[in-house]
């Protein structure tokens, strides 16, 4: 008796199984049936930089932390007043310690102490960018890792390259549905990306920062006679 009833909980459990699959499988065709157009397009605008940021390494070498801290300190000071003459504004920066041995010889102990101090300074006085960039050239212990370029207006830019894209994508995609005897209904999706592209590494001169906007539409197709 007991058998027979598990026997039939199983078969009403794997029926209501079936039933349910095949009812999520119903739903699929009215989802795919659906007359919809997808296009994409981008565009660029370019926009004129306003603001130059520096990256600079400054390099020392000491017996003790103290020591190799010191040296460095004063060669920031150093920047730091060439980069305030020629209107630059420090920001942030950070510091790393190396201690490595100067031999190999188990039996000398000596160390040395390598500070990295990376210090990041901007300016909107576009003139100065290869004055800076000239001096830390020259100076040893200093290092010019990157520069880079930005504008102020980004986001502006961003809006005119989208509308630009935007039109673009919505007359392509009316242009496809004339050519299968439709015209577009609703948009059921729109998604964006961007890009900025600039010199990298340590360009001294910089005329433009391009932004790229790609826009990606999804519209009803509808029948011509429809209201």
């Amino acid at each position: 008796m007991r058998k027979a009833l598990f026997a039939a909980l199983a078969f009403i459990c794997t029926a209501t199984i079936s039933e349910g699959a095949y009812a999520n499988e119903e739903v699929v065709p009215l989802l795919t049936n659906a007359r919809v157009v997808s296009v994409s397009a981008s565009e660029d605008v370019f926009a004129k930089p306003d603001k130059a940021v520096f990256l600079i390494m400054i390099e020392s070498d000491g017996a003790t932390f103290k020591k190799s801290l010191e040296i460095n300190t004063a060669r920031l000071k150093k920047l730091q007043e060439l980069a305030s003459a020629l209107g630059f504004t420090q920001t942030h920066e950070y510091i790393n310690l190396s201690q490595e041995s100067s031999s190999f010889i188990k039996m000398n102990r000596a160390k040395s102490y390598r500070l990295l101090r990376f210090v990041n300074f901007e300016t909107q006085t576009m003139k100065s960018v290869p004055e800076l960039a000239l001096k830390i050239a020259e100076w040893d212990d200093y290092y010019l890792r990157e520069i880079h370029f930005e504008n102020s207006e980004i986001e502006s830019q961003k809006n005119k390259a989208f509308s630009k894209a935007f039109e673009k994508a919505k007359t392509r995609a009316e242009f496809v549905a004339k050519e299968a005897s439709q015209k577009l209904g609703r948009f059921v999706r729109i998604s964006d990306t961007y890009t900025e592209t600039s010199p990298k590494a340590t360009p001294v001169n910089c005329d433009s920062i391009k932004v790229t906007a790609k826009v990606d539409l999804s519209c009803e197709l509808l029948d011509i006679a429809s209201n």
